[in-house]
């Protein structure tokens, strides 16, 4: 829809707006100003002769246009939060406000806490997702940008509102400056941020940046590189999680690089609506904490945890709209260590040694990760089999060696550096690392670099660096990763058969070698997968139920080949540790000898308080949605079901499993009194053989199943006494029920080791 339409008699700066950096478009560049001149070559500054706001000037001969500029605050405000805590932004160009800001904000809590805060209270700040919007000025911008680019702003200012000035791509390269140095400042004022925590004797901030897209004009690794804790975000839709891949990329690439290890994720953020709010439970959670996982987090920081004050409200309190739900008013909350540890579990692991990637990625200069690359799990420059880190241009300048052929960065080792497509307009400091690190033998592929990027880069000094760039013969511009890692010998570091969806990460100690291996697929498989592994006896590692067992592998070729048996949405860990004796070990497998049905009925005691009958009897199992009973229909919470079965003898090489069928969302089992814990995801399984005996035995299945289809019955227009309270309303008479109990069938298999 178009508002305004303008038409110039002269050629003009396309996109200045965005240029001047008034937003933050990532792909700005891309449009390049494409016009005749001729252009004005001569701008006077004549601000000395303004008085009183009156211009008194003699003017020179020629045709003249007269610009007065300013500038002026963005009026953005901070939020979320009360009236008594909201004003204006600070200026985050601007180090001293700054400063003066943060002293301020610390102080407050350092007084209002007792000096609760460093070694005896907080530790780390938290700098959030940037919501500020964008800025592209403050009082220090004439000297910031003489010291950072080398020459004078003021003559060239006109081409912040499109003026053209000199020639097209003196324009343009100035306006690369520019928004350069701004990107600058914010990561040299997040860099301050850190140098005042430890004023406080903090140990340092967890640092979020763009989120997604480019939020505002700055580098997201420089943002993040003196950072405790790099951090991204990820909410639980499919759409968002997929979107939120760079993100976490980039804060995991800031981690292996500069020696954090630790990477965090505001995680599993939900925003509700008629078909999502409160419907969340561990199986459903758990796709997205893998994809998390998956990117290279391996601190899980759930969003969010709303205090509940009260009892007698449930499930009560939330952040608005937003929010997981995740407090001790959720129906699963007595279950939720069976979740917790699941996390834990994970993240202890992926926290251990240091990570291994073959690439590392030059996306070019004014970018930012979250822009420039794919938001797939893997761009489709990415090979499968290799893992990878992201490289911005501070990183290349100042933190990569080379040594052995290898390029090195922190305690990270790549085997090939890949540079983007945004890589089309280099600066001559970025060139000439890259010219170095050829000549001391490291691999580049990749896009092709093709101008000079900023005013003061020398074209005829630019054009000799391409060249010996080129000339290198370990470097292949406009060849793929997939053409150059085989050629360079870069074996893949998992293998596994085409058409797989394999998700991985690979972790070394100096005694071991830890493979975290994600299959988010809704079905099971065998699969034979290859490690690039020569040594080490490999296990299995089970983080939802905390299990370790014995795996068959054979050793070919350099590689061990493990056969892994993956249920529904599978996420294992293959440890190789120690030394192997044999080239090949054969695991045990069950066999299933026989399976029998447990029919109805089936006892069922309902959650007081709930509008459901204390107890009903199910003559077959089904979803409590199926129900004409409305307490059943919409119940949400814990229901126990009874029933009993009989087995004849159990052969003393047999194992028993329960197997529960579907199950809406989480069952607690007991046999014959004995707890068999908290089953929360598929295979909804679990080997009762100790427990169970000849005869008759008891069972007992605790089931527990989301606030949603309660919400949704008390947003019905002949409840009278609503069960449920919240502070937003999320459903109406259309909401969509979701399937809840134990669905079944259930089923006592014996299975025979073999």
């Amino acid at each position: 829809r178009v508002s305004e339409f303008n038409l110039y008699t002269v050629g003009r700066v396309t996109h200045p707006e965005e240029k001047a950096g008034f937003c933050s478009p990532h792909d700005i560049h891309d449009f390049l100003t494409e016009t005749d001149g001729p252009f004005p070559s001569e701008v006077i500054d004549i601000t000395g002769n303004v008085k009183d706001g009156v211009l008194n000037w003699d003017v020179p001969e020629g045709n003249w246009k007269i610009l007065r500029m300013g500038w002026s605050l963005t009026g953005h405000k901070n939020g979320p939060a009360p009236a008594e805590a909201t004003g204006l932004e600070v200026d985050k160009l601007d180090q001293e406000a700054l400063t003066r800001y943060f002293h301020k904000y610390l102080d407050m809590y350092k007084e209002a806490t007792g000096g609760m805060i460093g070694e005896k209270g907080i530790q780390y700040l938290l700098t959030d997702s940037y919501e500020a919007g964008c800025q592209n000025w403050t009082t220090s911008m004439v000297d910031e940008f003489k010291n950072r680019r080398g020459y004078d702003l003021i003559p060239w200012l006109p081409v912040l509102t499109g003026e053209i000035v000199g020639s097209v791509e003196q324009s343009e390269a100035f306006l690369w400056d520019w928004t350069v140095t701004i990107a600058d400042l914010y990561a040299a004022n997040y860099d301050r941020i850190t140098e005042i925590l430890k004023e406080y004797g903090m140990k340092g901030r967890y640092s979020e940046s763009h989120e997604c897209g480019r939020a505002y004009i700055a580098d997201g690794m420089d943002v993040k590189r003196t950072s405790s804790i790099p951090m991204a975000a990820c909410w639980i839709d499919a759409g968002s999680a997929s979107m939120a891949a760079a993100d976490i990329r980039e804060s995991a690439s800031v981690a292996h690089i500069y020696g954090q290890n630790i990477v965090a994720a505001e995680s599993l953020t939900a925003h509700g609506t008629k078909l999502n709010a409160y419907k969340y439970s561990p199986r459903i959670l758990k796709s997205t904490a893998d994809w998390e996982m998956a990117h290279g987090v391996n601190r899980i920081i759930v969003h969010d945890s709303a205090h509940q004050p009260l009892d007698s409200v449930f499930p009560g309190l939330g952040l608005g709209p937003y929010g997981q739900w995740f407090n001790r008013h959720e129906t699963w909350a007595g279950q939720a260590k069976a979740w917790t540890d699941y996390l834990a579990r994970s993240c202890y692991m992926l926290q251990r040694g240091k990570a291994v990637a073959d690439i590392l990625v030059y996306y070019g200069e004014d970018s930012n990760v979250c822009s420039q690359v794919s938001t797939s799990a893997m761009p489709d420059f990415i090979p499968e089999g290799y893992n990878y880190d992201y490289a911005g241009p501070t990183i290349v300048k100042d933190v990569l060696k080379a040594k052995g052929g290898r390029i090195v960065a922190g305690n990270m080792e790549y085997s090939v550096l890949y540079l983007d497509k945004n890589v089309g307009r280099m600066s001559v400091p970025v060139l000439s690392r890259l010219v170095e690190l050829a000549g001391k033998g490291i691999v580049i592929c990749g896009h092709t670099p093709k101008a000079p990027a900023g005013i003061m880069d020398d074209a005829q000094e630019w054009n000799k660096l391409i060249e010996k760039l080129k000339a290198c013969k370990n470097v292949f511009l406009e060849k793929s990763l997939a053409e150059v890692l085989p050629e360079n010998k870069v074996e893949k570091d998992v293998d596994y058969p085409s058409g797989e969806k394999i998700l991985y990460v690979h972790r070394h100690l100096p005694a071991a070698d830890i493979y975290w291996i994600n299959r988010p697929v809704a079905d099971s498989k065998t699969l034979e997968i290859s490690f690039r592994q020569e040594n080490g006896v490999p296990r299995l590692w089970h983080p939802d139920y905390g299990k370790i067992e014995d795996v068959s592998y054979t050793r070919t070729g350099g590689r061990t080949v493990v056969t892994l048996d993956l249920v529904p949405d599978d996420a294992v860990f293959v440890v190789f540790s120690g030394k192997a004796s044999e080239e090949s070990f054969e695991a045990g497998k069950s066999r299933t000898e026989s399976t029998v049905e447990v029919p109805g009925p089936w006892n069922v005691r309902f959650h007081e308080g709930r509008e459901a009958p204390a107890e009903a009897e199910f003559a077959e199992l089904a979803s409590y949605t199926d129900s004409p009973d409305p307490g059943i229909k919409y119940f949400s919470g814990c229901a126990v079901y009874s029933n009993s079965f009989t087995i004849d003898s159990v052969k003393e090489q047999a194992r028993v499993m329960l197997d529960l069928g579907t199950v809406r969302e989480i069952a607690v089992v007991k046999v014959n009194g004995t707890d068999f814990g908290t089953i929360w995801k598929e295979p909804y399984s679990v080997d009762i053989t100790d427990a169970v005996k000849p005869g008759r035995n008891e069972l007992e299945i605790t089931v527990v199943n989301p606030w949603i289809n309660r919400l949704i019955g008390d947003a019905q227009p002949d409840c009278k006494a609503p069960v449920t309270y919240t502070s937003y309303k999320f459903f109406d008479t259309s909401s969509q029920l979701h399937p809840a109990g134990l669905i079944g069938p259930v089923a006592v298999r014996t299975e025979v080791v073999e």
